[in-house]
């Protein structure tokens, strides 16, 4: 073996030590987005070995309350604006009659 060959080899031998650090570092990292991913998808679907309800089936199974809590909230929006709306006409024409009698 020559010089050049061990310097090489040296620095072949870091590298794969490296590449294995790298290796195990990506593997943990996965291993963590697999088990977050699992949990979401538990939480989002239905899970047949549990028999418990995911959300989108529970937000599907309670659209009809949440569109009668929407209507409600439109309604009361509606009447704010609808007072509003005469509160201010009404103060404007009071300080439209004030103006004029000063």
């Amino acid at each position: 073996m020559t010089e050049k060959d061990r310097d090489d080899f040296v620095i072949l031998k870091n590298d794969v030590e490296h590449i294995k650090k790298t290796v195990e570092t990506t593997s943990q990292q996965a291993t963590i987005l697999n088990t977050s991913m699992d949990r979401i998808t538990s939480k989002l679907f239905n899970d047949e070995t549990t028999g418990e309800k995911g959300f989108l089936y529970l937000a599907k199974d309670n659209r009809i309350r949440l569109s009668k809590l929407e209507n409600i909230k439109v309604a009361i929006i509606s009447v704010l604006v609808f007072g509003g709306g005469i509160l201010g006409w009404i103060l404007k024409t009071v300080y439209e009659s004030i103006i004029k009698t000063h």
